[in-house]
């Protein structure tokens, strides 16, 4: 990477997958951006309407929060969901902020420190998505889960059943779960249903032995899972 960073505090945080810096004011600024394969910007602040302008013709995700509202948990909720998106879709995150890098770093080290569980928990919104909500929750699922990405998804909460975190663990096989209830509808190709059908025993015991209070809908699930596969 040329030492020449148009970008004051510029660190990475994963190399080639997150890194944090300054707010990107310049064409020049954004070009190197791209050029080093990022694809997406997390703002922290404000950023002026020219350059909002080119970073969203430059074809790159943008997420942009005010940089009080960035200090609130809720908001940083929200804020780890984007950047798990773009890990799971393996598109490197750029985090800037217009007052200094301590929240950014703060961020991407909270997003680090916990990257497995917040990419398992955002393929479970969006395998929520699938069975609960409205049209756009509908919609929402079905574009994350569309064509191979189901079985992209599916393999990836497999391994995560043998993950050492039972946080992890629970999480991945809650979502199998959704995924098996959302069989019925017939939009998953028959390599993802297989392959939800071998996991099908190890996410019941996990699930069964986590919420004991909910064995009753957990079966149903399963049930009606075993008649359709």
């Amino acid at each position: 990477m040329s030492k020449n960073i148009p970008l004051p505090n510029f660190a990475w945080k994963m190399e080639g997958l997150l890194a944090v810096g300054d707010v990107p004011d310049s064409t020049e600024a954004l070009d190197w951006l791209l050029a080093q394969g990022f694809r997406a910007v997390v703002s922290l602040g404000k950023i002026s309407a020219n350059l909002t302008e080119q970073i969203m013709k430059s074809g790159i995700g943008y997420y942009c929060v005010k940089w009080d509202e960035a200090q609130k948990d809720s908001y940083i909720v929200d804020i780890m969901e984007y950047i798990a998106s773009c890990f799971y879709c393996q598109e490197p995150v750029y985090i800037c902020c217009s007052n200094g890098n301590e929240i950014a770093s703060g961020i991407a080290e909270g997003f680090v420190a916990q990257k497995d569980l917040h990419i398992v928990n955002y393929l479970g919104l969006r395998a929520n998505d699938l069975n609960h909500g409205d049209d756009f929750d509908w919609t929402r699922g079905h574009a994350a889960f569309y064509g191979h990405n189901i079985y992209q998804a599916i393999c990836a909460l497999t391994a995560a059943l043998s993950n050492p975190n039972p946080e992890i663990q629970f999480a991945a096989a809650d979502t199998l779960t959704e995924l098996m209830e959302h069989v019925g509808h017939g939009c998953f190709p028959q390599a993802a249903v297989q392959a939800l059908v071998k996991v099908r025993t190890d996410v019941q015991d996990i699930v069964l032995k986590r919420n004991p209070e909910y064995q009753a809908a957990y079966e149903d699930i399963f049930r009606r899972f075993d008649k359709l596969t």
